[in-house]
């Protein structure tokens, strides 16, 4: 009990030591520089884009003291004093640049911090698809879908430029077909491996292209093959009962399962599916 008093009573002493040293220095005006601190964001800007520099996390130090000025020094010869933490700029080269911050408060007292930026090039779109059934079989509708495509920054223009066109071309005598959106249904009358060409175009006039092998199978769906894939299975098997009980207008009504087409999907239905599992069309 007596060990646990001691302590209690060193642990106020400390803290009455520490009170009186800060109202001592408070009242003999011993000044206390600020601290200088900031951020940036985006953390990896590219070259004409607006970087926002947030000086928000700069303290003044000394009793009862504000920060009066902020001023940068942006490392490409900009420099700006302001009087508000947040600040925005933009690079003109791509490159490495120090930014350096100086705060100062009432009292006039002042301290810095540095950081390094990279500035980056910009870049055209980077075009990409993907197609589902992955392995089609012949006269099957197959969804080819761009949306996968990625933006590229322009500086000229200070935006990720949206893509405006993209331009397929399947190889197999159709020719190119130009489009405004990303996806696209089309369907291979002959068997084989075709490439298939997407062409982008941005709003900014830069391009890309990919190509793929789309691998069309020679087979002939089946009735009871719903999902198209080239065999009837559990995937088939799953999807009419999923279906099960539905009609026109359920929300879980799916025309491709009602293979008898009395706008229902039961038992007749059902049964078929299971009868041919593990059938290869």
């Amino acid at each position: 009990m007596k060990l646990e008093l001691v302590k209690v009573l060193a642990t106020t002493a400390l803290a009455m030591l520490l009170l009186s040293i800060f109202v001592f220095n408070a009242q003999s005006g011993i000044q206390v520089p600020p601290q200088a601190s900031f951020s940036f964001w985006p953390a990896k800007p590219y070259l004409n884009m607006t970087v926002e520099f947030d000086a928000s996390s700069s303290t003044p130090e000394g009793f009862n003291d504000t920060i009066t000025a902020y001023k940068w020094d942006f490392g490409d010869g900009t420099k700006i004093t302001e009087t508000d933490p947040i600040i925005t700029h933009a690079y003109q080269q791509v490159k490495s640049f120090i930014i350096t911050l100086n705060v100062t408060d009432n009292e006039g007292l002042w301290s810095t911090t540095s950081k390094p930026i990279s500035i980056y090039p910009e870049f055209g779109p980077t075009a990409n698809f993907t197609w589902t059934p992955t392995e089609p079989i012949i006269n099957e509708t197959v969804t080819f879908d761009a949306s996968g495509s990625t933006l590229g920054w322009c500086a000229r223009t200070q935006r990720f430029s949206p893509i405006q066109s993209y331009t397929w071309n399947f190889n197999d005598g159709t020719g190119n077909i130009v489009t405004t959106v990303a996806t696209i249904n089309h369907n291979f009358t002959l068997s084989g491996n075709y490439a298939v060409v997407l062409t982008i175009v941005d709003i900014d006039s830069r391009s890309d292209d990919v190509s793929t092998i789309v691998r069309v199978l020679n087979v002939t769906q089946k009735t009871y093959d719903v999902n198209g894939d080239g065999k009837i299975d559990l995937k088939d098997v799953y999807r009419v009962g999923k279906a099960y009980g539905s009609y026109p207008g359920h929300p879980k009504w799916d025309p491709a399962c009602d293979f008898n087409k009395d706008n229902v999907v039961d038992l007749k239905d059902y049964y078929p599916v299971c009868k041919h599992y593990g059938e290869d069309p």
